[in-house]
């Protein structure tokens, strides 16, 4: 398979999928934020394709939040396909079904989008009750 092919296919099918596909083959019910959030990373992620010298247990990321990097798996002894627990790297082993790939997509996304409202979550200060004096 022509790498740079599968890239641009996927960066074109990025946008194109409907965020209410199911997640890892389990329909999941997406808030609407959250799935607004998740065509917003669509648009924004940048995505670079990688092709290991071994097992995905042995890959590195970036470590860039703005990155989704597709590992293509050299061999299917190298690992399975399946998206990294912050959703910042999918592995895709050798003969891996679209529907499959479109999966891992959405689920990185969901994931991605999860852990960007939880941060925002956590910046956002307490609301104050009413009453309350507000803290110095």
């Amino acid at each position: 398979m022509n790498r740079r092919f599968a890239v641009g296919s996927l960066v074109a099918m990025l946008v194109g999928l409907a965020v209410s596909a199911p997640v890892m083959s389990a329909e999941v019910t997406v808030p609407e934020h959250v799935r607004e959030l998740m065509v917003q990373l669509m648009q924004e992620t940048k995505v670079a394709a990688v092709a290991p010298n071994g097992p995905a247990a042995d890959f590195i990321a970036d470590g860039d939040p703005n990155t989704l990097e597709l590992v293509f798996l050299a061999d299917k002894k190298d690992g399975p396909s399946h998206v990294s627990d912050d959703g910042e790297v999918i592995f895709i082993a050798p003969r891996t079904k679209d529907k499959v790939q479109q999966e891992l997509i959405s689920q990185a996304f969901y994931l991605r989008a999860l852990r960007r409202v939880s941060t925002n979550n956590a910046e956002t200060p307490p609301a104050q009750a009413p009453g309350e004096k507000a803290p110095n």
